[in-house]
């Protein structure tokens, strides 16, 4: 998760003056700077880390906060669900969860990929806690 933050953070400041609070930039043009840019370097093989611990995930989960908050110019007294709803964006384990499903779903369309056994007794499978992020 450290490598993942320290990519983000080398993104974020490469994009702040477009993102920053003072930037004449529409909200709309923020928004999609960090959808197109930042959000998938945060996001990047989420299905295969996604089972990672709820710490981790609420490091990035902080990281991705911050920014949208200096999107929208958000005051101290103004929650981060609000803005996210308001701004029309999941939350990270939302949107890692879409992808979670969308990959494993995928699976069985690939060619030549062994076919995946509930019944098999060894450690290998495919990591249940992903399908579960939004229940939390």
């Amino acid at each position: 998760m450290n490598h993942t933050r320290d990519k983000y953070n080398k993104a974020f400041h490469a994009q702040y003056s477009l993102i920053c609070r003072n930037s004449r930039l529409s909200i709309d043009n923020k928004l999609l700077i960090y959808l197109a840019y930042l959000r998938p370097v945060i996001t990047y093989a989420s299905p295969i880390w996604a089972c990672t611990a709820k710490t981790n995930l609420n490091k990035l989960e902080t990281l991705e906060n911050k920014t949208i908050r200096m999107i929208a110019r958000a005051h101290w007294y103004q929650r981060t669900d609000e803005i996210r709803h308001a701004l029309n964006i999941p939350s990270l384990k939302q949107f890692i969860h879409k992808l979670s499903t969308k990959f494993y779903s995928s699976l069985p369309s690939i060619a030549k990929i062994p076919n995946y056994d509930i019944s098999n007794s060894n450690n290998r499978k495919r990591p249940r806690y992903t399908l579960n992020l939004v229940d939390n």
